[in-house]
């Protein structure tokens, strides 16, 4: 007997419940009708069939091949799988972005759940089944939510470039409230007293804790930085004082970066002195790229010393809900209260206005000041 397609389902209906058929008013005789869905739409179509075996053979050699390509070469939703239209998105698309790698993660996460299902399986009830996929393997709604953006991208480019006759729809969850995290001067001090603990990681991560605090630039682009100009990423020109955060020509992504930032004066002292250490990058391990610094950041989170015991002396608190983000936040909110004006503190973070206003705003000391006085 021929394998069931995925997603398709031959019914039979008929006036009564005889044979197994389900009843529907106004029939008269027993027929096999191919059911699918599209989304929530329930799709039906008459074999014309009374015999099961003579209905499968219809759908398999008559139907089937008849749905699964239109006269412009596009396939139903139902007739291509999620893994294709990622495979496309990701063959085509992705080259032409500037971070194809963070396509690629998303790709990935996808497969875990989407892998074996067709296009026309997505709808409200799988994208919630997804999210919470995503949550017990400890992933955050905001994560799950850019992936399934990614699905959502790349239904709309095989729909554009004639894969697909639909597009399905993809039901992202609520955009999470903006963090609102931001550590205070103590412990940003005593996560930097953590660092310096870190065996392998005190020569650096405590200058890059302070670099984000002070730069307010995202981690992945303080990691980078090199000491000469290069076509990959960021440099430090101690000459002139500044730090170049892209080389020139590259394009922008969303995630918006400074082309480039002076340098304050405390961090130059330090810098200098990272420069006797190092050769090629402004962090390094035994002469060679120090990487990624995510674990020992988290270990430093955990062992900061925040509190005292009963005798006075310092005892490990961990630091809460706390990533390497957190700085940029803290930057920012640090300057707000300082009074700094949004367009100079989103020309030095490379964040837009519009999210400075939104985010941070209030943390301003004139905030809202005006409209407090308006009734005095």
């Amino acid at each position: 007997m021929p394998k069931r397609t995925r997603g398709y389902q031959l019914i039979l209906y008929g006036p009564d419940k005889k044979y197994g058929a389900r009843p529907k008013r106004g029939f008269k005789r027993y027929i096999y009708y191919i059911v699918y869905y599209e989304g929530s739409l329930k799709r039906e179509y008459s074999t014309g069939k009374e015999d099961r075996r003579a209905a499968e053979e219809y759908f398999h050699n008559i139907w089937l091949p008849s749905q699964k390509e239109k006269p412009d070469g596009s396939l139903e939703p139902y007739a291509m799988e999620i893994a294709t239209a990622l495979s496309i998105y990701g063959e085509e698309h992705a080259p032409e972005v500037i971070d194809p790698a963070r396509i690629g993660d998303c790709i990935d996460a996808l497969l875990t759940y989407w892998d074996g299902k067709t296009c026309g399986t997505v709808n409200k009830k799988t994208c919630r089944d997804y999210v919470k996929h995503r949550q017990k393997l400890g992933r955050e709604v905001s994560t799950a939510r850019k992936e399934l953006g990614t699905l959502q991208a790349a239904f709309n480019h095989c729909l554009q470039g004639g894969y697909l006759s639909t597009a399905p729809k993809v039901t992202l969850p609520p955009k999470p409230d903006a963090k609102d995290r931001w550590l205070t001067m103590r412990e940003v001090r005593a996560l930097i007293f953590a660092a310096k603990a870190e065996p392998k990681a005190r020569f650096h991560l405590p200058l890059f804790i302070f670099m984000a605090v002070i730069l307010g630039a995202r981690s992945r682009a303080i990691l980078t930085l090199q000491w000469q100009r290069n076509p990959s990423g960021g440099w430090v020109n101690l000459e002139n004082e500044i730090i170049f955060w892209s080389p020139p020509g590259k394009r922008q992504t969303n995630k918006r970066c400074p082309k480039e930032t002076p340098i304050p004066d405390r961090l130059l002292r330090l810098l200098k002195s990272q420069r006797r250490r190092t050769r090629t990058y402004v962090f390094e391990i035994d002469g060679k790229w120090a990487g990624d610094n995510k674990r020992s950041f988290n270990t430093a989170c955990r062992n900061a010393w925040l509190e005292r015991d009963e005798f006075g002396d310092p005892k490990r608190g961990v630091l809460k809900d706390v990533t390497r983000h957190t700085l940029k936040h803290t930057c920012i909110t640090w300057m707000m209260q300082k009074g700094v004006p949004i367009w100079e503190v989103a020309g030095f973070t490379g964040t837009s206005r519009d999210t400075i206003e939104r985010v941070y705003a209030h943390h301003a000391p004139d905030y809202l000041e005006q409209a407090r006085k308006a009734f005095d």
